[in-house]
């Protein structure tokens, strides 16, 4: 998979290190002489910013290169974005994203508070550093919101789906990944990357901390599925919450809630989907495996998946996606559930939920999400802690 400017840029701030106007560990003067603190570039807005553009031009490429200071560190002239220390840092972050609402709710008979969703001062923000067909492995740190869905039945244990965190205390996935099946019947794997190493190590001997294991305590399917391939959402919701500032390896996707995400198509938009499923070269990827796509219209995307639709008809609540210059990319088995996003001024949002789609790495038509924005309502009114 074939890297853009900035993602290659981005590789390159990450893993060349060199100094410049250095004063001390923590201060520095920035290219234009002013005083500093060399911090992550996740922490600094402007530079942050300008790293996670679509495209960046060369003047800005000089700025940021001429910024570094230090490994995957900038010399940034304000005060650091609130959000997640690196991942060699304290094993918490400090800053509080979700408040409960005094509002009581009453879920399953029992009254409960109502929660928000973080926002952006943490949720989305991904480290630089094959079921996805075509795709290519990610970093150790990357796509942290990605959870693995494990399943115990008849003593077999094995990951088979996807999902995304979403707060401290749920998890998005399909509908189709939780159908006839029992909270006690799944595992959650946050934090994950290799799926057959815990704590995770990658080759350049960074290390996560340890995986976390969760139990779920509900499964809430979307009350109008019924296996259709419509209405394929789902949320899981854990036994215990994690800690309110989440971990270093361990944060929220952001969701679409402003009116303008809301009422966006997400039409021809560059999109990424994460998971743990087949690719072609192995059956199934053991490690957390990503790759790039276009989403396309409705209308194209009904006409060329007319021979596997059958009687149904796309709607509002589905979004299509594609391999962009004709390339095979595509979810595959053990990828349903799992996220597709699109990365909006830096933080990534969860636009669609991996459903269905044809044969994949056989051909070049596009799979079918579940369109996020089309359920956020539902998704709102289900959230408690």
């Amino acid at each position: 998979m074939k890297l853009s400017i900035w993602n290659t840029f981005l590789f390159c701030l990450c893993f060349y290190r060199f100094t410049i106007y250095i004063v001390s560990s923590e201060s520095c003067l920035t290219p234009k002489a002013q005083p500093g603190n060399c911090i992550h570039i996740d922490l600094c807005p402007h530079l942050r910013k300008l790293a996670y553009s679509r495209t960046i031009s060369l003047q800005d490429r000089q700025l940021l290169t001429s910024s570094t200071c230090g490994d995957r560190k900038v010399c940034c002239k304000v005060s650091p974005l609130s959000g997640p220390s690196p991942p060699s840092g304290s094993s918490t972050i400090s800053t509080t994203t979700e408040a409960s609402t005094t509002t009581k709710a009453t879920a399953q008979g029992r009254t409960q508070i109502k929660v928000t969703l973080p926002n952006e001062t943490i949720c989305g923000i991904n480290y630089v550093d094959n079921r996805i067909y075509g795709g290519s492995e990610t970093g150790i740190s990357q796509f942290r919101w990605a959870v693995a869905l494990e399943y115990n039945i008849d003593t077999s244990r094995k990951v088979n789906c996807g999902g995304s965190l979403i707060n401290t205390r749920y998890i998005i996935t399909a509908a189709h990944c939780v159908w006839n099946i029992k909270p006690e019947q799944m595992i959650l794997r946050l934090g994950e990357w290799d799926l057959n190493q815990d704590p995770d190590c990658d080759e350049d001997y960074e290390c996560n901390e340890a995986v976390r294991f969760a139990n779920v305590e509900q499964i809430i399917m979307h009350p109008s599925y019924n296996r259709s391939k419509i209405h394929d959402i789902a949320l899981l919701r854990m036994q215990s919450a994690l800690p309110a500032n989440y971990t270093n390896h361990i944060i929220p996707v952001c969701l679409p809630k402003t009116k303008e995400l809301l009422r966006n198509s997400f039409s021809n938009y560059n999109v990424t989907i994460v998971g743990w499923g087949f690719t072609e070269a192995v059956k199934r990827s053991s490690r957390k495996m990503s790759t790039n796509l276009v989403t396309t219209d409705l209308r194209s995307c009904q006409n060329d998946l007319k021979p596997i639709l059958k009687n149904t008809i796309l709607s509002e609540s589905h979004i299509c996606a594609k391999g962009a210059e004709k390339k095979i990319r595509d979810a595959c088995q053990g990828d349903s559930g799992g996220p597709l996003m699109a990365n909006m001024n830096g933080y990534w949002y969860l636009v669609g939920i991996v459903s269905f789609g044809p044969p994949c790495g056989r051909t070049q038509l596009p799979g079918v999400y579940t369109r996020v924005t089309s359920y956020m309502d539902w998704i709102k009114k289900n959230l408690f802690d």
